[in-house]
């Protein structure tokens, strides 16, 4: 492993809070699929079978990839490698155009005017 090429002193506590943080907010994502049994499936958006609103939906379009987010955050934060301050924005800009956006499109496809509300209402990310 490449030593760090800056010094990020980072706690323990925070590295470990953020990474349960992402986890949580991630699966919490998750969960609210499931439990509206609905396709997680990010390759087929157009296999959703509701538009899922409540729970961590009610913070964030995104809350699977925000949770990514926060995790690679946290290692960004651990290992203190200026890579890192690349990996972040280029995560976000990849995720924005080449997942959300197709998933946007099916979504409001497929659920018209109740997704340009929710749209209007929630943000992408948080």
């Amino acid at each position: 492993m490449l030593p760090p090429l800056f010094d990020i002193t980072v706690s323990r506590r925070i590295f470990r809070t953020l990474l349960v943080l992402g986890t949580l907010t991630a699966i919490s994502g998750v969960i609210q699929f499931a439990v509206q049994s609905t396709s997680v499936n990010p390759h087929k958006p157009d296999h959703a079978s509701s538009l899922v609103t409540t729970g961590v939906y009610r913070l964030s379009r995104n809350p699977m990839y925000l949770g990514m987010l926060i995790i690679l955050l946290a290692a960004v934060l651990k290992f203190g490698h200026p890579a890192g301050l690349i990996v972040l924005p280029l995560f976000v800009l990849y995720m924005n155009r080449f997942q959300i956006e197709p998933e946007e499109k099916a979504m409001e496809k497929k659920f018209g005017e109740e997704f340009r509300k929710y749209r209007q209402d929630v943000r992408r990310w948080v």
